[in-house]
Formats: C-alpha cells, sequence, structure tokens
C-alpha cells in the first residue's frame, strides 16, 4: 500500500466510519486479519469484531461526534492524526490526539 492509499484509508475511517457511522465503508476498509495495537478500554478485542463493537459504542454513545483530520503523518510503522470534537458539547471545543501503530 503506498502511502497516498494509507493517508485515503485514515480519511474514509475518519470521516465515514467515526464520523457518519457509515459501518458499510468499516467492512470495506478493514481487513479480516486486522489486529489493532492500540489498547482500547472496555473489553474490546484488538481485531476486526473488537473495532467494529468500539466505534460502534462510541457512535451510540456520541451519535452527534463529529471528526475533523487535521494532520496525518504516514510511515511504514505508524499512522497518526489528531481530531478535533465536541461529542458532549462542552463550552469549548476539545482537542484528541490519537495515533495507531
Amino acid at each position: 500500500m503506498s502511502a497516498e492509499e494509507g493517508i485515503a484509508v485514515v480519511r474514509r475511517n475518519t470521516e465515514e466510519v467515526q464520523g457518519r457511522g457509515n459501518f458499510e465503508v468499516f467492512e470495506e476498509i478493514f481487513a479480516s486479519d486486522f489486529v489493532d495495537h492500540t489498547p482500547q478500554p472496555g473489553g474490546f478485542t484488538p481485531d476486526r469484531d473488537g473495532a467494529r463493537n468500539l466505534y460502534r459504542t462510541l457512535r451510540a454513545a456520541s451519535p452527534d461526534f463529529h471528526a475533523e483530520i487535521i494532520d496525518i503523518q504516514l510511515s511504514l510503522i505508524l499512522t497518526c492524526y489528531r481530531c478535533s470534537s465536541q461529542p458532549f458539547k462542552p463550552k469549548s471545543a476539545s482537542l484528541y490526539s490519537f495515533c495507531y501503530c
């Protein structure tokens, strides 16, 4: 996968799956042997089913969640992006950083 293709996958996951809850895209972009190397709270398994369950849980808790990609840096071992969101409508904008290895 080229750097551009990797960035496109991260963008689609962030905008379409996490941001819009489009799980048809999830099924398209997550490989059947996907392994999540980012520890997740809540007992979600580090595989495709666990990632899907995590995203569904987060969407149910905050259906109006909006992710905006501020920066993406892709290397062979690390993909990082930051999302700004206001899932619980705080008084000021929140900034969360995510790094997926």
